[in-house]
Formats: structure tokens, C-alpha cells, sequence
């Protein structure tokens, strides 16, 4: 695939594959330096080219703009991913892939809310049969208003949505192809359990 053939730039967004029929979306807020959580727009822009879903990457960096804290009235970022979800059908999937500093994989799910049991657990259960150690809302909640997943997450309305923090030696370059595989796997279950046709 010619990634450039497939990207929508803005000053504050890359998008890939925009006009996806998959109803998934993998967003990176923070992706950008300076403070970046490093590597995490690769593996997003990497699992959109790996799986074919549609991927919105932050070009701006959280010091000037946090896509991630931001009400959606101020935030072009949200804005743009309120227009793709719009764009999908339902029901949808949405990840936000970020860095942690150590420890295992963790999940946010605003303690249950942006996303139903089935999905959270079929998101759990593929990392970890993948090898991956995971826990859920231990630190990284995303419960605050302003955040990717508390945003959108709704699934009462057919979206689901889930903070995913890695630690820095899943996103470093020696298993930066194993965490796309992993995620591209991720999605397949996921979509399985929704009952989805990729």
C-alpha cells in the first residue's frame, strides 16, 4: 500500500485510510514531540495500514494543544474524529493509543463506561494470549471529561471506546512489529465480537 495515497493532512491531523468501511478508528493524541509518547503515531499509523482501518494521528504536540484534554467545541482533533465516526457504521471501535513509563499494558475504560464487557474482554484476552501482561483502569482511567475515549465512548449507542497505554519496550523498535501484530488481532477478534464483516 502507498501510505501517501491514503492520508488526509491538516496542521493538526494526519488521517489514514478516511473513507475506510471498517468500523474501527485507532487515534494517537499524543504523538507528537516535544512530550510525545514515542513511537505511538507509527504503531497507529502502522495497524491503519496493517488492517485497513482509519487512523487520526495528532501533528501537534500536547504542550501546545491536548487533544486528549480538550472539550470538543475547542478541538479540531475531536472535530475530525466526530465527522469519521459519523462516517461509520454502527456499531464502532475506537482505540487511543498512548506511552506509559513502565509496567504492564493497560486499559482505560473510564471504569466500565466507554465500552461494553464483551469488547473490553476480547481486547484483554487477545493481548494476552499474545503475551502481553494487561490490566484495566488501575492508573490510566481516561475518566476525566475531555478524553478520547469519554468523549465518544457510548455503547449504548454502538460506540465502543478504549485508552490503550503501552510501555516503552512494546512501542521500542525491537517489538514495534510485534505490538502492530498483536493490535491487528486485537481488531479481528473485536470485530468478531461485534459481528462484523471486515
Amino acid at each position: 500500500m502507498n501510505i501517501k495515497e491514503h492520508n488526509v493532512k491538516s496542521k493538526a491531523y494526519l488521517v489514514i485510510n478516511p473513507k475506510s468501511a471498517i468500523p474501527v478508528i485507532i487515534t494517537a493524541t499524543h504523538a507528537q514531540p516535544p512530550n510525545s509518547d514515542k513511537h505511538t503515531g507509527e504503531i497507529t499509523e502502522s495497524i491503519a495500514v496493517e488492517t485497513g482501518a482509519t487512523a487520526l494521528i495528532a501533528k501537534v504536540s500536547r504542550i501546545y494543544m491536548d487533544f486528549n484534554r480538550l472539550d470538543l467545541k475547542d478541538d479540531p482533533f475531536k472535530k475530525k474524529l466526530k465527522k469519521i465516526i459519523e462516517m461509520k457504521r454502527k456499531p464502532v471501535l475506537i482505540l487511543d493509543i498512548h506511552g506509559k513509563k513502565y509496567g504492564k499494558v493497560e486499559l482505560g475504560t473510564a471504569n466500565g463506561t466507554t465500552a461494553t464487557q464483551d469488547v473490553i474482554g476480547s481486547v484483554k484476552n487477545t493481548m494476552e494470549s499474545n503475551g502481553m501482561e494487561v490490566t484495566i483502569d488501575e492508573k490510566f482511567r481516561a475518566s476525566h471529561n475531555g478524553t478520547i475515549i469519554k468523549s465518544f465512548g457510548s455503547p449504548n449507542d454502538g460506540i465502543n471506546a478504549i485508552q490503550i497505554e503501552f510501555p516503552p519496550e512494546l512501542r521500542s523498535k525491537d517489538k514495534f512489529k510485534y505490538t502492530v501484530k498483536v493490535m491487528s488481532s486485537v481488531i479481528s477478534n473485536v470485530l468478531m465480537v461485534l459481528k462484523i464483516e471486515k
